[in-house]
């Protein structure tokens, strides 16, 4: 997996600036009777890895550079002092081990 932000079609107007996308329209059509198990269990993880991050006292910022087309995650402080960064592939390891992921590694601010 890779973290540059590649075009997917016509680019999606993004504030660097202000951090925001444009709302996205609903898609039509019936609405599933069940989540596919994948889905319930990523939303369970991400619920379980913002719950860590606020009871660390720890934040997200994600951080697009549209000159290198890459994204990355800022981990902050309550104070808002960036305390790791991260490339965009590594919020997968972030989403399954947790806070975990940030004593192992070696983003530096």
């Amino acid at each position: 997996m890779t973290d540059d932000v590649l075009p997917a079609g016509e680019p999606v107007p993004f504030s660097c600036d202000t951090g925001q996308f444009p709302l996205a329209e609903a898609p039509s059509g019936p609405t599933p009777a069940q989540l596919p198990p994948d889905l319930v269990r990523g939303l369970d993880n991400a619920g379980r890895v913002a719950s860590d991050l606020a009871q660390a006292q720890l934040a997200l910022r994600f951080r697009a550079d549209h000159d290198s087309r890459r994204v990355t995650i800022e981990v902050l402080s309550k104070e808002g002092q960036v305390l790791h960064v991260l490339p965009a592939r590594h919020l997968g390891e972030l989403i399954a081990k947790g806070t975990a992921a940030l004593e192992n590694s070696t983003g530096e601010p």
